[in-house]
This record gives C-alpha cells, structure tokens and sequence, in this order.
C-alpha cells in the first residue's frame, strides 16, 4: 500500500462527507446506504439493518465493529433490538462522529454504542478486541482493500466473523459505456468500487477462511435512493440538494448489490 495515496483518498472521503453530511440526513435519514434489503412488503431502513445483522450473526453480549458507521443510523436500529451488546462505530468524518455521538445519546444508548474518527486501513484497537466486524457500504471506500481486511483480521478475537454489504463492481469484460459510468458513479461518491472477487481474495490474503458471497440484487430496493434526489413541489419534481450534487441519468448497470462473509480461523 502507498501511504501517501492511501492518506490523499482518505482526505478527499472526509471532505466529501463534510460537504455532503447534511444533504445525506436531510434527503436519505441516518441510514447511509443504496440498497435496502427487501423484509417483507415494506422496505424500511431498520427492516433492513437488522435483516443483515441477522445475516451477520450479531448475537446478545458480542463486542461488534461497526467499520464504517456513518451516523451509527444501522448500529442505533441493532442495539435497540440485540441486548447487551457493544457496538464501536468508527467514521472517518468529523462530522458524522458528532451527529452519530448526538443521535445515540438521543436513543438513549450511550452504553451500548460508541463512536471513535478512525480509519479503517489503521484501526486504534488492541489484537483480539472484536468478535465481529461489519461493513455495511462501507468497504468501497476502501484505497487498499488487503490493508483492511488484515486489520480487521488483527483485532477480531479467533472464530470472529466480517460481514460486507456493500456495491460491486461487475468482473471485466465491461463494455466502454459501462466503464465510463462506473468511473462516474465512483468519481461522484468518492468510491473505489470492488469486484466481489477481488474483495474474497483481499480477505483470504488477510487470513480469513470460510469466504463466501452471494448477489443480492433481487433482494434489495433503491427506491429511497431516487426519491432522495426529487422532491414533488407545485407538480413538478425538482432535484434536492443531494440530486444536485448526486443524479447522473446512467443508461448500464456496472454495479450490483451483493454480500461477502468469512471468518477468522479458531
């Protein structure tokens, strides 16, 4: 890994999410995420959240690394409902540390959750401090994948699990077309979107076994995602402010919903 590019992206993220934090909880919530997995016959922003910790395997009394936590909107929704468990949520923005801190105070789950600005390329924990480590959307802003995964490899305790919910890239050929607009999506959210083959292999160069995946594409729904972009005023749709800044009209689909799971060998 190339510390001074890895250090570049990591500060163009945190700027982006300075200048958009406020577009994201005005127009998406404070669950930061594309894709909603599909519960039943509404899809909900918690419906989902606790479908993939259920998915995960969080269970009462874990330690959990939420890697990635944006506002802690999912972690809120999983400690609510999971009984004494401790959930440490790391962001690399500022900004989210501090609404994330506010909103879990607001839950009244203080000693439940906790929220540290942290990168995920160089976690603040001791070996062994993690019995399981998520990355809900979050790995695609990974500049170094490998890095990653073996830090999380470092602090998850023997037997512990990753799970990663999150957009792929779809594996090459890809057409031109499909190329540009992947390049444009990444651009626009500051992404270094990843092949779920890719991702499986970052995770067993880190140590991890038991790898699997599965495409989750007919499971989730991304209909929030447009009705963040558009409101309806006088009859007509106009963008809001995250439309501005985020609506490109992309004729393929390079990128699909999907799920990587591992473990740490006992």
């Amino acid at each position: 890994m190339n510390g001074e590019d890895c250090a570049r992206h990591v500060a163009e993220v945190r700027r982006y999410w300075q200048e958009t934090h406020r577009l994201y909880l005005e127009s998406v919530g404070t669950t930061f995420q594309g894709g909603y997995l599909r519960t039943g016959e509404t899809v909900t922003p918690k419906g989902s959240n606790l479908a993939m910790a259920a998915a995960a395997g969080i269970r009462e009394g874990m330690r959990v690394l939420d890697a990635g936590c944006g506002v802690c909107g999912p972690a809120i929704h999983i400690a609510e409902e999971i009984a004494n468990l401790e959930v440490v949520g790391i962001t690399v923005s500022a900004e989210q540390a501090a609404t994330g801190s506010n909103l879990v105070r607001q839950a009244g789950l203080q000693n439940s959750i906790r929220i540290l600005q942290a990168d995920f390329h160089d976690l603040p924990f001791a070996r062994e401090s993690f019995d399981l480590a998520y990355y809900f959307e979050s790995s695609c802003y990974a500049y170094d994948p490998e890095t990653v995964f073996r830090e999380a490899f470092r602090v998850l305790r023997r037997g512990g699990g990753v799970y990663i919910k999150d957009l792929f890239r779809k594996d090459d050929p890809l057409s031109e077309q499909e190329r540009e607009e992947l390049a444009e999506m990444n651009r626009t959210y500051l992404l270094r979107t990843c092949t779920i083959t890719k991702t499986k292999a970052a995770l067993s160069a880190a140590g991890f076994i038991g790898v699997r995946s599965r495409d989750l594409s007919s499971q989730t729904s991304t209909t929030h995602v447009l009705e963040a972009m558009f409101r309806l005023k006088d009859g007509y749709l106009e963008p809001t402010g995250f439309g501005k800044r985020h609506f490109r009209p992309y004729a393929t689909q390079p990128v699909y919903m999907g799920e990587v799971q591992a473990r740490r060998p006992q």
